[in-house]
């Protein structure tokens, strides 16, 4: 009897060294990975979405009549465009400009390129939170660009088809330029919990759940049938529901996450 208790003993013990260990681990996976996210390198993102393109001149299905359009009174416009443009700081970094020692651009301005159209009559700045101007030539000016922080952009331009904003990413120093359109059906999706958080701090949870779900599981199932076997008859049942309902908690990340 002694020798039983001292074995069961043992038993726990090794149980309690292993889960221990793993223990370990996950905490230093999870170390690792807030280290590494607290301390990466962060990125300059730049998202231009084009957000409504309206064709001011469209004609009338009327036998007959004709019309012409002049804009200022001096341009004769035959396609007139009015498209706006959303340019937002998608990254983790503020964007320097006029004023800073360090500037995050090449020139005192970033240059806009218009693309798609044949003339460009009017480029202003409808809306913005960061204090940008419009300078001459399709020159945006900025001091500081904060993330999350935009400059709405509307233009009115003559052509076939509305136009196309683009800025080169080599105006600004490492920089990205991403493009996209602006999509109700964006607006309506349902998102997952995970989806509220920034992009880069979603991916990298997702990942140390990911190993941490690993270990644990590993864990359960060399842990499992040890407990089993030390406990009396009447607690084994209440132990077997025990680690049934730590699967089930252990497997909920993923309906947030995925």
């Amino acid at each position: 009897m002694f020798h039983q208790k001292k074995n069961n003993m043992a038993d726990k013990n090794l149980i309690w060294n292993r889960t221990s260990a793993f223990i370990g681990v996950i905490a230093i996976v999870v170390t690792i990975g807030i280290s590494w996210y607290l301390n990466r390198e962060k990125s300059t993102i730049l998202n231009i979405e084009k957000v409504s393109e309206i064709l001011l001149t469209k004609p009338l299905d009327v036998k007959g009549l004709t019309s012409s359009y002049m804009y200022n009174d001096s341009i004769e416009v035959k396609n007139l465009w009015r498209t706006t443009f959303v340019i937002r700081n998608v990254g983790k970094k503020t964007i320097y400009g006029k004023g800073f020692p360090e500037q995050s651009i090449r020139d005192l301005y970033i240059p806009f390129l218009i693309k798609n159209c044949e003339k460009v009559l009017s480029v202003i700045i409808s809306n913005e939170n960061n204090e940008a101007w419009m300078a001459e030539q399709l020159n945006l000016g900025i001091v500081q660009w904060k993330p999350e922080e935009y400059v709405e952009i509307t233009m009115l331009t003559d052509g076939d088809n509305p136009p196309n904003l683009i800025i080169n990413d080599r105006e600004i120093k490492d920089s990205k330029i991403t493009y996209s359109v602006y999509s109700v059906e964006k607006i309506n999706e349902k998102q997952k919990w995970i989806d509220y958080f920034p992009k880069g701090l979603a991916n990298t949870l997702k990942w140390i759940i990911v190993v941490v779900m690993v270990f644990l599981f590993i864990a359960a199932v060399f842990t499992i049938p040890r407990m089993v076997k030390t406990v009396s008859k009447g607690q084994k049942v209440l132990t077997l529901i025990l680690w049934a309902f730590f699967m089930i908690i252990l497997l909920c990340p993923i309906l947030w996450m995925f």
